[in-house]
C-alpha cells in the first residue's frame, strides 16, 4: 500500500511542472478518468483472462481511445480546441492505474507462492 501511495504522490506532484504553472479541476478530472477507465478495464480483463499483457494492452488502448474521443468531442461539438495537455493527463492517469493494479497482482502472486 505504501508503494501505491508513493507512486500516486510522485505522479500528482508533476502536475504543476507539466506545461503550465497551475492546474485546473479539468486536469485532475482527466487524470482521474484515465485512472478509472484503465484500472477498471485492467482488473476486469485480468480476472477473465489471467493474461497481464492482454490486460495492459486493452486497458491502455481503451483509455487512449476515450481520451482522443473526448478531445474530438470538444473540437467538433463544443467548438473548443483539441487540448494535447488533457490527452497527456488522461494517459498519465491510465498508466498510473495499470501500474497500481499490476503491483497489486504481483504482490498477490508473491503471497500465494509463499503459502
Amino acid at each position: 500500500m505504501k508503494k501505491i501511495l508513493v507512486i500516486l504522490l510522485l505522479i500528482l506532484s508533476f502536475f504543476p511542472l507539466y506545461g503550465q504553472s497551475y492546474t485546473t479541476v479539468s486536469d485532475y478530472a482527466h487524470f482521474a478518468s484515465g485512472f478509472i477507465i484503465s484500472s477498471t478495464s485492467y482488473s476486469t480483463i485480468y480476472m477473465l483472462s489471467q493474461n497481464e499483457w492482454l490486460s495492459i494492452g486493452i486497458s491502455s488502448g481503451l483509455s487512449i481511445l476515450c481520451g482522443i474521443g473526448k478531445e474530438i468531442y470538444d473540437l467538433k461539438i463544443k467548438q473548443t480546441k483539441f487540448d494535447l495537455n488533457d490527452l497527456v493527463l488522461t494517459n498519465l492517469g491510465a498508466i498510473s492505474g495499470i501500474i497500481i493494479f499490476k503491483i497489486n497482482i504481483n504482490n498477490k502472486k508473491i503471497k500465494n507462492n509463499k503459502k
